[in-house]
């Protein structure tokens, strides 16, 4: 359906300023929820319990009105899962969102300018999420976690891909993998947009044609072996990366 001047543009526009108000709304009960003397582990569960709501919000109300459609296969199987790394591709803006709309308890990690801006400081902050100023700290804290059972999701480019299939993975969630052994789920997300919200493009724009479309598929999980080098493990993960997507191509 090519994009007409008309309903399906005003509905496209509720959509981004659902966003907004549902960033506005998840800071302010985040906010409550810091002055709520609360242990840090429920305070942290619950508000990625909201991100989880609102993100699934969002989903909703882009299928009702046929304006995405998305195939999530497997990945609500994850949620029974624990102390696992979730390493997803990264083509386009809204990966995290759909990835989150699917799992309601997953720490992340953050920009540091994103986990500075006020505009959503307040949620990330409470959720847990983490933040890669010092790569020492992240590595040790996050290791530390997935060995107490959280799950991390991580998008092991480091940004949205730029030279698609898949960027060169940052070697950061090898080394947690490897210090926690902790499994490392693969998921390969497939945007059937053409350019639409990849690297490059701007976030403020409508989409050529509608619905738009995503694909998740659960694939390979890996686990580091005795003596081998974090090096050799993030290249193994990347090789696998490049031959599925390029396969479903």
């Amino acid at each position: 359906m090519r994009f007409r001047f008309g309903f399906e543009k005003v509905v496209f526009v509720c959509a981004y300023i659902y966003s907004g108000m549902a960033c506005a709304l998840g800071s302010l009960v985040c906010i409550f929820l810091f002055i709520v003397p609360l242990p840090v582990q429920i305070r942290e569960r619950e508000t990625r319990r909201i991100i989880h709501y609102l993100c699934a919000g969002l989903v909703a109300y882009l299928r009702f009105f046929k304006l995405l459609e998305a195939d999530f296969g497997t990945l609500s199987q994850l949620r029974e899962r624990s102390g696992v790394i979730i390493a997803v591709n990264h083509p386009t803006y809204i990966d995290a969102i759909l990835m989150m709309s699917q799992l309601p308890n997953v720490f992340c990690l953050m920009k540091t300018n994103l986990h500075r801006n006020p505009f959503i400081a307040a949620i990330v902050r409470s959720a847990g999420y983490e933040d890669n100023t010092d790569t020492n700290r992240l590595i040790e804290n996050c290791s530390r976690r997935l060995q107490s059972g959280e799950n991390l999701l991580v998008f092991p480019e480091g940004t949205r891909t730029s030279t698609p299939p898949l960027g060169r993975l940052k070697r950061g969630f090898a080394l947690m993998a490897m210090r926690a052994q902790a499994p490392v789920i693969t998921v390969l997300a497939t945007s059937l947009n053409g350019p639409y919200l990849r690297k490059g493009q701007p976030f403020l724009a409508f989409p050529p044609s509608l619905p738009i479309g995503y694909r998740f598929a659960t694939s390979e999980e890996f686990l580091s072996t005795p003596g081998e080098q974090s090096r050799e493990f993030c290249l193994k993960i990347e090789s696998h990366f490049r031959e599925a997507l390029a396969s479903q191509s």
